[in-house]
């Protein structure tokens, strides 16, 4: 990572959250309440933790405005900037927001996930300890936080199949992804390059894995926590 600058981060934040029911009927989902703090507060706090300061863009979509208005341009350390579609976009789109104004590499976080510190350190220090990959990505064992996250079949060091949509089983040699990668140059020039209609992350990286790309991982053994549904949200606090 370059010392002489902050860590450049993309934080995707613009879904409707449906799977929460109506407590998302007027709220976005990273703003609501875990362990006294909204989500993305937790997000934030724990890059601060991680690196010191960052370079922090959110794309955002459904009640945006919410998200400006609690953390506005900066928290502590961290400056952030705002994309924004007001549509019901898939992670892919919502990614390509901040093409313009975002440099590559990047860490690209969900705001509705919550990992440590150390996990997030780890993680782009081993896109830099293995370089020619064009994306890391944080995986885990500890799949039942989201069983509805995609799977991703590993060799080695080395991502050789993404499987989505997610599945509750797995076999072994596969690992649960947390949506949370970092990426190298090119990555939205290779974004762009997908089929128009193929939405999902996954089923981009099986066509990069096609096309020749490298995508390696780190295999996180922290805890985590993943907001979908009403049950998530009963955590009296956040422990690594």
């Amino acid at each position: 990572m370059d010392a002489l600058r902050p860590l450049r981060v993309l934080i995707v934040a613009g879904g409707r959250g449906v799977r929460m029911g109506s407590l998302t009927d007027n709220q976005q989902k990273c703003l609501m309440t875990v362990a006294g703090r909204p989500v993305l507060e937790h997000v934030l706090n724990n890059l601060q933790k991680a690196f010191g300061s960052a370079e922090v863009v959110i794309a955002t979509g459904y009640y945006n405005h919410l998200i400006k208005q609690c953390f506005g341009n900066r928290f502590g350390k961290i400056p952030i900037r705002y994309v924004h579609d007001p549509n019901l976009i898939g992670v892919k789109r919502r990614i390509l927001l901040a093409e313009k104004i975002c440099e590559e590499p990047l860490l690209v976080l969900p705001g509705d996930v919550i990992v440590s510190p150390h996990s997030l350190r780890e993680l782009v220090s081993e896109y830099y300890r293995n370089p020619g990959h064009l994306a890391t990505l944080l995986l885990t064992k500890e799949h039942a936080q989201a069983p509805t996250h995609g799977l991703k079949e590993v060799a080695g060091s080395e991502i050789v199949r993404s499987v989505y949509p997610g599945i509750k089983e797995w076999e072994e040699g596969q690992l649960r992804a947390t949506g949370i990668f970092y990426v190298g140059k090119g990555f939205f020039e290779f974004l762009q390059s997908t089929p128009p209609e193929m939405e999902a992350l996954s089923g981009s990286i099986n066509f990069g894995l096609e096309k020749g790309f490298k995508f390696n991982f780190h295999r996180m053994t922290d805890c985590w926590y993943h907001f979908a549904v009403p049950q998530d949200l009963e955590v009296e606090s956040i422990v690594f």
